[in-house]
């Protein structure tokens, strides 16, 4: 495989301010704007590159400072096993550290949000002959919304 150098810089830790991510702890519950799990295809880590991430800092609500690059000690590239899977919230300050291998890095990125809320603004139409469809497969038509929200 062609040997990729590049890296996404650290981004997102919710600043500037974004709704759509947060992060909140109350009567011992953690409640999330957007939940992204990321099943890694190939081996990543400190010695070949992949997820960066700075731990805790979705809890300080400021920017990460300029001085704070994907080399930086507070920086963590996890070893992570193909075929494994890491679980983070976009708030969380992440990106993708310089690939030091000889090959592609490759992750699927899975994102979860609240039902209240949607990344997209183009919704399917549910099917002209809804009759056929259970009464789970017509709720997953439904648009965001929070107010008396049935359950999946």
């Amino acid at each position: 495989m062609k040997k990729v150098t590049e890296r996404l810089n650290l981004h997102d830790g919710n600043t500037p301010y974004n709704p759509q991510e947060f992060y909140n702890f109350h009567d011992g519950k953690i409640f999330t704007g957007l939940t992204v799990v990321s099943w890694n295809l190939t081996d990543t880590g400190p010695d070949l590159g992949g997820l960066c991430i700075i731990p805790g800092i979705h809890k300080l609500n400021i920017p990460c400072p300029d001085i704070i690059k994907e080399e930086h000690e507070c920086v963590l590239v996890p070893e992570i096993e193909a075929g494994s899977v890491v679980i983070f919230i976009e708030d969380l300050t992440h990106g993708t550290a310089e690939c030091k291998d000889t090959f592609k890095h490759r992750s699927l990125l899975f994102k979860y949000s609240p039902p209240q809320q949607s990344w997209g603004g183009d919704y399917r139409k549910i099917p002209a002959d809804k009759n056929l469809l259970t009464k789970r497969q017509k709720m997953l038509f439904e648009r965001p919304y929070f107010s008396n929200r049935n359950p999946l």
